[in-house]
């Protein structure tokens, strides 16, 4: 999963904490999403993210078809059947330049070629 704002995909988990953050966006369905360090920079990137009818806070997660809040613990409403993200232009390109380069690293070569 690419990050929500950018598209930057996120790279091999470490075993220190992710700077990446979770998120809910409702529409059209609720999906769970991040959003990566950069794009956290911006004032504005929680504006796109779901908020918890309790306590206001953007920790939501989907889990199980209802979407809950993992700072206060509220389970807000049914998320209804969930979806992947349909990843933007971005991603894909993204995600074409990673693939191609995996495989230039493992083979030696480019696909195609």
């Amino acid at each position: 999963m690419g990050c929500l704002l950018c598209g930057r995909r996120q790279e091999d988990p470490v075993r220190v904490p992710s700077p990446w953050r979770r998120g809910v966006v409702l529409a059209p369905t609720a999906r769970q999403v991040l959003v990566c360090p950069q794009c956290q920079d911006d004032a504005d990137w929680t504006e796109v993210l779901a908020r918890c009818e309790r306590c206001d806070g953007t920790s939501l997660m989907v889990r199980f078809g209802e979407i809950s809040c993992r700072r206060c613990g509220v389970v807000a409403a049914r998320a209804g059947r969930t979806t992947p993200p349909d990843p933007d232009d971005a991603a894909r390109l993204a995600l074409r330049d990673d693939v191609a380069a995996a495989i230039e690293r493992v083979l030696g070569r480019t696909p195609g070629g």
